[in-house]
């Protein structure tokens, strides 16, 4: 059974995470469990605002169960929204987290870190973030992939965002288009030779990223059509090609790292969700552990 954390916003006139779980049949092998967090308070003042919360929950997943749904409903205190959410997904040994994206300023952005990013750096879990968009059903899957990165840990996400990409797909009854965006200036700055021009060295790049992109789509049945490799920073491009063929999922992978590079884990993934139209899921690896330790241990991805 596939169990889902659904993370409900009270300022949302309707829910969308839970609105998104209608495009899963009910008929489907699913758990929802439907969460709305809110900010603890003083003891007193918490009993009556979980009871109204609760109340109003209620009221908004009755015709998901009328449908057929298996769902449980809860209303749970938080201190560090993102800590809660990811303690209960661990609670429940969940699959999948759906919460409602949150796109900031870049002033904002720059003055602190949102709940959304710190879910992206620190979720053991797929972590569904879902866009404004009423309908994502039959809509194109964009598999976010970096083809041409040395780390093995890329090459590893590679084929977790395709394998998640093409289950996805086969849940929204749409089709996977792979995506690699690659930015010259590094390129040639990275090739270091004085010698050969700078074109010449973007153009052995180029080639280099559509072998390995289309070796990637035919490992997975990807046809040529779908398979799209173009220069500019990667946010840029993914969005861009998201909105051109009417996108109704993002799926990217963030890999994890401990000391200063941790603070810039997920960044891709970070600068693709500000700017996104679109539902946007991030994965990581099987064998990430969250560092945030409940239990005197860490949370695995897996």
């Amino acid at each position: 059974m596939t169990k889902i954390l659904v993370v409900i916003d009270p300022q949302e006139e309707t829910p969308s995470a839970l609105e998104r779980c209608k495009e899963i049949s009910p008929d489907a092998d699913l758990q929802l469990h439907v969460c709305m967090f809110v900010e603890a308070a003083a003891a007193s003042e918490m009993a009556q605002t979980l009871r109204e919360k609760k109340t109003w929950l209620d009221e908004q997943t009755g015709p998901y169960v009328e449908l057929g749904y298996d769902l449980t409903a809860e209303v749970i205190p938080f201190s560090r929204l993102y800590e809660t959410i990811i303690k209960v997904a661990c609670n429940i040994c969940a699959d999948f987290i759906f919460k409602p994206m949150r796109q900031h300023s870049l002033v904002r952005r720059v003055v602190l870190t949102s709940t959304d990013w710190n879910l992206i750096r620190f979720c053991p879990y797929p972590l569904l973030l879902v866009s404004n968009r009423e309908v994502v059903h039959g809509k194109p899957v964009i598999a976010a992939v970096d083809v041409c990165n040395l780390d093995e840990n890329h090459g590893e996400l590679n084929h977790i965002v395709m394998e998640q990409s093409l289950r996805v797909a086969e849940v929204l009854e749409s089709e996977v288009h792979c995506v690699n965006a690659w930015y010259v200036n590094a390129a040639v700055m990275a090739a270091g030779s004085a010698d050969a021009a700078p074109y010449q060295i973007a153009h052995a790049q180029k080639i280099d990223h559509m072998k390995e992109s289309c070796a990637l789509g035919e490992k997975y049945n990807i046809p040529g059509d779908r398979i799209l490799v173009e220069e500019g920073n990667a946010e840029f491009i993914i969005n861009n090609i998201a909105r051109e063929i009417d996108a109704g999922l993002v799926v990217i992978g963030t890999v994890a790292r401990s000391g200063i590079s941790g603070l810039f884990v997920g960044n891709t993934a970070e600068a693709v969700l500000e700017s996104s139209t679109t539902d946007v899921m991030v994965v990581k690896q099987p064998d990430f552990v969250c560092p945030l330790d409940f239990w005197g241990k860490g949370s695995r991805a897996g």
